[in-house]
């Protein structure tokens, strides 16, 4: 029974090591685009802030 386990376990290692590796990537590329994201926010507000003080209003 319990040999029976680790084998079912040691032939599951792989694809467990591959969906942990494509999770680790799909993190990665989500705090890239939050970074990403995070700098165009930034652009857009300053953008506006400059557009409104040409009207004379401070934010």
């Amino acid at each position: 029974m319990l040999e029976k386990n680790l084998k079912m376990r040691v032939r599951a290692l792989p694809t467990i090591k591959n969906k942990e590796s494509a999770l680790r990537l799909e993190v990665k590329r989500a705090k890239d685009d939050i970074k990403n994201l995070e700098a165009e926010l930034e652009q857009r507000i300053t953008a506006y802030d400059k557009m409104l003080a040409l009207w004379g209003w401070k934010m």
